[in-house]
């Protein structure tokens, strides 16, 4: 559907209906299968969504079902878990495995006594 005039609002309404149901009905709804529906290129998609506020929203949307999916898909086993990952960390989710510690790790006290006792332990005694 390359866009030539200006969309009404009941045919920009349309084309989001036809986005989320699609994304709704795939069991792992990509882009590139949203594009081949609508006969349309991705290039030609994302131009669509920058000139149309409401239609870039329902894209957005797309790709929180995308996710949900996704992650649904590879938590109850029904996808690999490996794919879940690999495809979460790509765009648009841009998930990051990345250890979120700041600062100076301080142990309790139980954990520090302990490891004094085993370091005392294995001293030689004089």
């Amino acid at each position: 559907m390359p866009v030539k005039k200006r969309l009404s609002n009941k045919e920009i309404q349309q084309f989001i209906d036809e986005m989320l149901d699609f994304a709704e009905t795939q069991e792992i709804p990509t882009l590139a299968g949203l594009c081949y529906k609508k006969r349309i290129t991705k290039e030609e998609l994302l131009h669509i969504a920058k000139k149309y506020n409401a239609i870039q929203q329902g894209l957005k949307m797309f790709y929180l079902i995308q996710e949900d999916k996704i992650v649904q898909g590879a938590s109850k086993q029904k996808l690999n878990p490996a794919f879940g990952i690999f495809s979460l960390k790509q765009k648009p989710f841009f998930w990051e495995d990345k250890a979120d510690v700041k600062g100076n790790i301080k142990f309790p006290q139980v954990v520090v006594e302990r490891r004094k006792k085993k370091e005392a332990k294995k001293r030689p005694k004089p």
